[in-house]
This record gives C-alpha cells, structure tokens and sequence, in this order.
C-alpha cells in the first residue's frame, strides 16, 4: 500500500506543455483501468445484483440464476466510466505545469485537488506538514484524501502521487537532465482516475464498505543511489500519520503511471 520507487527511476519524456498527441492511447487506457478497478471495488461487496444507474451509464438490472446448469463467467458489475473525462482532468493537471514540490504549480494544482474532492462530497482530510527531503531541503507536503462513507468499518484504500517529479533525469537527452518534468503519465493519469472514482463514488457507493481516495505528495523527489526511502515521503507521512484512528483498510489499489503504454499492476502482499 505504500508508493515506494526502487531501483532505477522509469524512463520519462519531457513533454512541452499542451503536446498531448503521444497520449492519445491514454484516453483508452485511462478507461479501461478503472472499469477494471470499479468492477473489482463493487462485485467483491455488492449484496444484490440488481445497480442503480451511475455517473452517467445504463441501469444494469440483470440477475443471476444460480441454479442454472450451464454456467459461464460474468463480468464485474461496475459504475460507467469516462476514459475522455479522466483524459480531460489528465491535461487538467498538465496545463498547471510540472507540479514539482515547493512550486507555484505545485500549490496551484494542490488547490484544484482540494476543490474536486470536495465537490465529490466526500469528508475531505488535508494534511500539511514539512518534510526534509534526503539533500536537506524542507518540502512543503499536501496530500489530499477524500473518505466515503467515513462511519464504516471495512475500508477500501485508493492511491496515487500528485507530484511530479523536477528532474528528467533519465531522459535520453542529458540536457533535459535538470529539467522538471510535467508529469501527464507518472503523476497526473492517476490522480485523474481517482478524482473521476470519487465522482462516481459520490453518487453510488458499494453497499457495504468505506472507500478512501488518498492523494499523496512528495513521491518523487528522491533519489535511488540515496536509497529508495527517499522517495514516496508523503505516503511515509500517512502510514505514521492516517486520516482515521487505527485505520486499516481490507486491501489498497495504487494507481500510479496508468496512462503509461502497456501498463501492469502486479498483486502484492503484505
């Protein structure tokens, strides 16, 4: 459940601001993801199969006859979602610039976090604090987490890091090296999905379980011959300091880099 970045960084492009024709797949990608996300969040706690229409799809009234001999494998029942709509709040971000710790584009961003969680109707938790990064430098953190159903016991764990990252240090090209990066993929395709979850979530929750979507900060300034604790600081933050009281949750999806081609999201264990 925590972000942790070990070993070598992922490669990453710099892009120039509003160039979003290489990202196009992400549209489809973005979608797909969190149809499979959603379907997994609502069949492992639905109690009936009759589904009240979501964030705009089709009102799903099918039913399962158990007793019937032949049967075959069904697809998760799951809120419609909008690849364009996550796709929209991706360049959202973007259009803020690289959202790098302590820049106006980090605050700018962080501001707009705040504001579409809110509209979501969740319980929103902001927590701020300093933290010293591994070369001495205080950062200003935020992360940003909005709580459904808060008074539930059983919880669902959503994550995915805001921040991007200010340099480009595995770019092809040594010159971009110092360069921040605007993060579209690792940092903002996540974010985007979640922000459309708890769009969704506000209006249609699971019967039976709480969900949080945790928004976290200061994942990416770090460095790996530092060691891989320097990065993922503000979910470092939020494991010592959680949203509830002796939280835990039943299981936790990270959603970092989801618009990355070809993207795989292994199951791990604790």
């Amino acid at each position: 459940m925590t972000a942790k970045k070990l070993g070598k960084v992922p490669s990453k492009r710099v892009l120039r601001a509003g160039d979003f024709r290489s990202l196009q797949p992400m549209r489809i990608s973005l979608g797909m993801l969190a149809r499979l996300g959603l379907g997994l969040l609502f069949s492992a706690f639905l109690g009936s199969c009759n589904q009240k229409e979501g964030d705009g799809g089709a009102t799903t009234g099918d039913t399962i006859d158990s007793s019937a001999s032949d049967t075959k494998p069904v697809a998760p029942i799951s809120p419609f979602f909008s690849g364009d709509s996550a796709y929209i709040l991706t360049k959202n971000q973007v259009d803020f610039g690289p959202r790098a710790m302590n820049t106006q584009g980090h605050d700018k961003c962080g501001q707009w976090l705040e504001s579409q969680l809110k509209a979501s109707r969740a319980a929103v938790t902001v927590q701020r604090t300093k933290i010293k990064a591994w070369d001495g430098k205080m950062l200003n953190c935020a992360n940003y987490i909005a709580a459904f159903a808060p008074e539930r016991k059983e919880r669902v764990a959503l994550f995915a890091h805001w921040d991007t990252r200010p340099w480009a240090d595995q770019d092809p090209d040594s010159a971009n090296w110092e360069k921040p990066i605007l993060g579209a993929s690792d940092g903002a395709s996540g974010v985007a999905v979640l922000i459309q979850i708890a769009k969704i979530l506000g209006k249609q929750l699971p019967p039976t379980v709480g969900v949080d979507v945790i928004l976290v900060d200061a994942e990416d300034y770090g460095k790996s011959e530092k060691g891989g604790e320097t990065y993922g600081l503000g979910t470092q933050y939020w494991a010592k300091n959680p949203h509830m009281k002796g939280y835990k949750a039943r299981f936790g999806i990270l959603l970092d880099m989801v618009g990355a081609p070809n993207a795989t999201f292994p199951y791990e264990g604790t």
